[in-house]
């Protein structure tokens, strides 16, 4: 639900249709089934359809969008993928583009800036919709990924640290910057990530840390 970034859980049976999953919504929630549609990387999926037909599998995260009504089509012009094509609605906020284009491209939205064709404008404010910053059919939006994100490091003292690190920090720059809050020298931190032993030379990248990825030294 990415107007209130709220994530809820359904339980679900393959025979069921994207209409009943919005009627066991509305039920869960109280949000009637006309004012939202519902999509999953980037599709709108049509109410008739079956969780086995549309293969939603089990721990799939589809997305709930204010409904269709003054749909248009625009651009987005993507670090990864190129050009992709979004149907939006005016009334959409910012929010709400930035989480459409998250299930369709591997870039969560809190770290994208969206720009306006090609230029310095920015549709700085989450909250805002398309209508407030006269978006229309044919514009092309463009994505500014931020590097900079946040990660936290537990540890062994059941401490938990947050630091602010880019994807090509090396584990070396991250034990330093522990050594700079803690005071542990960087050669007696082990440090490890998902069950394995990260080695200093290697980026976080690499080992494909990213936001919220949780560390642990030892």
């Amino acid at each position: 639900m990415p107007s209130n970034e709220k994530t809820i859980e359904l339980q679900v049976l393959k025979g069921d249709t994207i209409q009943k999953i919005k009627s066991i919504i509305q039920y869960k929630e109280g949000i009637c089934p006309h004012d939202f549609e519902i999509y999953s990387s980037g599709r709108l999926l049509e109410n008739h359809k079956t969780v086995a037909s549309l293969n939603i599998q089990s721990n799939d995260t589809l997305h709930m969008i204010s409904n269709r009504k003054d749909t248009r089509l625009i651009s987005v012009q993507t670090p990864t993928k190129g050009v992709i094509e979004v149907e939006v609605r005016l009334i959409h906020s910012v929010l709400d583009v930035k989480k459409i284009i998250e299930s369709m491209i591997n870039i969560r939205s809190q770290r994208m800036k969206l720009f306006i064709n090609g230029t310095e404008e920015q549709l700085d404010e989450n909250s805002k919709t398309l209508a407030c910053y006269d978006i229309n059919e044919g514009d092309i939006l463009t994505i500014q990924y931020l590097d900079v994100f946040q990660i936290s490091v537990r540890t062994y003292t059941g401490n938990t640290i947050t630091l602010d690190v880019t994807s090509s920090s090396t584990v070396d720059n991250v034990k330093k910057l522990l050594y700079g809050l803690m005071g542990i020298p960087v050669h007696r931190q082990t440090m490890m990530f998902e069950g394995r032993k990260l080695e200093n030379s290697m980026t976080l990248a690499s080992y494909s840390i990213d936001e919220e990825s949780i560390l642990y030294i030892y």
